[in-house]
């Protein structure tokens, strides 16, 4: 079944375990902005060095940034017969060009999941986030707690807390969200494709909230 889909949501909404999920119980690609940037970071490249540079100080990449890395990201994935978006569009702009470059292989938006989450709720989500130096396991001090506020259960390996994650940056990300990407609500809303999902729960709670309205 081609189903064309995109996920919406404040950070900490859960819209990468989401995402991967509907990904895989539906047979489709998913496409994470997130995920790719992530790596892009990762590699070092002047790119990914710019990224991160705007991801510490909580800013949105401008446009004509992410119009050249998405149209690449793109071009690399078959969509013709469906997709799962996480983590793109983010502006009005951005969902006016996304648009375009998939009407231009006859493909047009099914339905926005949009994943709705308190501002108190968020922060503690990601200000909790511990991660593992060595291994890369991630915890949380709230939900998922090490044994250890310091040390991975795994292999014993120094936890951190990333610069994006303390509470200041996690506060301006949020006023960003707030400011650029609320307003892609009221647009996608006025096309009568927008679902807004309580974000609120458990991962699996969320999940069958959002099967209810793809399956419908």
């Amino acid at each position: 079944m081609k189903r064309y889909l995109i996920l919406l949501g404040p950070p900490g909404s859960g819209k990468d375990t989401q995402g991967k999920r509907l990904s895989e119980r539906l047979g489709l690609p998913l496409v994470s902005t997130g995920e790719a940037l992530r790596d892009e970071i990762a590699r070092g490249t002047d790119l990914g060095n710019r990224f991160k540079e705007l991801i510490e100080k909580g800013q949105l990449v401008p446009d004509e940034v992410m119009f050249e890395f998405i149209s690449g990201l793109l071009s690399r994935i078959d969509l013709v017969n469906g997709f799962v978006f996480n983590g793109f569009p983010r502006t009005i702009e951005q969902a006016e060009y996304v648009n375009s470059y998939l009407l231009s292989s006859g493909i047009s938006i099914e339905a926005i999941l949009n994943l709705s989450v308190s501002d108190a709720e968020i922060v503690k989500r990601i200000s909790g986030r511990r991660t593992c130096r060595s291994c890369g396991a991630v915890y949380n001090i709230y939900y998922m707690q090490p044994e250890n506020d310091e040390i991975c259960d795994k292999c014993g390996g120094e936890l951190l807390q990333r610069e994006d994650d303390k509470e200041e940056a996690v506060l301006r990300r949020i006023s960003v969200y707030r400011e650029e990407t609320l307003p892609l609500i009221d647009y996608y809303m006025e096309k009568g494709i927008l679902f807004d999902i309580p974000g609120n729960g458990t991962p699996d709670e969320v999940y069958y909230r959002l099967l209810e309205v793809v399956n419908d």
